[in-house]
């Protein structure tokens, strides 16, 4: 077993640091201890571990109640905030014909807009990804910005099958040569290169780690059918195994939930056949305004769907056992009946566990405002990037001699 050192006592109270400025946006040092549980000094040693990182800025607090004057010093208590403008990441989304390049913030949140490229399937990937970058580095003006790292989203085997990334030139690309391309070429600390479905997962998992017993099924349903299990906070990818093959699971008709779960399904079943080749987006508007004309024929439609959806997930429950179940589906959040879809699926899942000695899991639909995959980028970043911080000892451990309490 790994001894718990200082470093990740230091790791940890960066982490609280973070989560409390992102939900606070502005606070003292005061606050900074009493939300965090920190006492004053160690919150001062963390501050002045993350202002060595250009990641903080610094205000004089309002003459206003909650914002006394310190002491008899007369000093007046400093507002502390994250520099979201000034310190940033990049993430390149590579899962489509176009690739995509956003600015992270320390926030995890993505600043649009982003810059988008047609891909040139013919021309070396690093080559046509570092032309990229560089012009869109510079419509961007990101040299003017702390760059932090660089996260490569690139499709999974289930993207690629089902045709959402039509670029084969990721099949058996090396990712850890892509990082350190990448790495080099915005001359920065942090690169990483990883599958939608494996980032996508991180951003259901909590900020400060998962319990020590949870196990996560991530279950993705857009134009395809992916999942990937996560345990204590950690996505579980074999060496040489791609990430996502939940929908080649065979349904009881015989065909594989990547054809009888995703959108364009449901389109088919809808529209009686005639499914236009249109995209997801146009797809769901199009299923929108038809089913406000069917009514109720439409939600025995999507209970139909439901009862499919709860077969592929018994059989999750009866393979891993799963603690949470996180289900990210458009048609389950954009839909007429979309409450009733959600809830036939919980009962048809409940019903067929029933009588079994399995524990019903707990299953969250969620529809982010972003795409998943690029929180999860941010979250892996924000992790490299806290694990070097913490790596380097605080400039002071101890109370001195001549400790002033209203410095801090």
């Amino acid at each position: 077993m790994r001894t718990i050192g200082q470093s990740d006592i230091r790791r940890q109270n960066l982490e609280k640091m973070l989560t409390v400025l992102i939900r606070l946006k502005r606070a003292t040092r005061q606050e900074l201890s009493r939300e965090t549980g920190l006492s004053l000094m160690s919150v001062s040693n963390l501050v002045t571990q993350l202002d060595g990182q250009g990641v903080l800025r610094f205000s004089p607090a309002p003459d206003a109640p909650g914002f006394e004057i310190v002491h008899a010093t007369g000093r007046r208590a400093q507002l502390i905030e994250l520099a979201l403008e000034d310190a940033i990441w990049l993430a390149l989304d590579l899962t489509g014909s176009r690739f995509r390049l956003y600015i992270l913030r320390l926030d995890g949140t993505a600043v649009l807009p982003y810059w988008s490229h047609q891909s040139d399937m013919l021309e070396p990937l690093e080559s046509e990804l570092l032309t990229f970058l560089a012009r869109a580095a510079s419509e961007a003006r990101i040299g003017t910005k702390r760059l932090m790292g660089i996260a490569a989203i690139i499709p999974g085997a289930s993207s690629r099958e089902n045709g959402a990334s039509p670029d084969n030139r990721f099949t058996g690309i090396n990712p850890a040569r892509l990082a350190e391309t990448l790495r080099r070429a915005c001359a920065v600390r942090h690169a990483l290169v990883d599958e939608d479905i494996r980032l996508s997962v991180r951003a259901f998992l909590p900020p400060g780690g998962a319990e020590r017993d949870d196990l996560l099924q991530y279950l993705y349903i857009s134009e395809g059918v992916s999942g990937v299990t996560a345990y204590q906070g950690e996505a579980l990818h074999r060496r040489g195994e791609s990430a996502g093959s939940l929908g080649q699971v065979m349904s009881e008709t015989g065909r594989c939930y990547a054809d009888e779960l995703p959108l364009r399904a449901l389109a088919h079943r809808v529209m009686g056949g005639e499914c236009p080749s249109t995209g997801e987006c146009a797809l769901t508007n199009g299923i929108v305004s038809i089913a406000l004309e069917m009514g109720s024929e439409f939600s025995a439609i999507l209970a139909n769907h439901a009862r499919l959806l709860a077969r592929l997930l018994h059989t999750v429950v009866c393979t891993i056992n799963p603690t949470r179940i996180v289900i990210e589906c458009r048609y389950a959040s954009t839909l007429p009946h979309a409450d009733e879809f959600k809830a036939a699926t919980r009962a048809a899942l409940a019903d067929m566990l029933s009588g079994e000695r399995r524990y019903s899991p707990d299953i969250l639909f969620v529809n982010l405002a972003q795409p998943s995959a690029l929180t999860g980028a941010a979250r892996a970043l924000t992790a490299l990037w806290l694990d070097d911080v913490a790596a380097v000892p605080a400039a002071i451990e101890t109370k001195p001699d001549n400790y002033d309490r209203s410095q801090y």
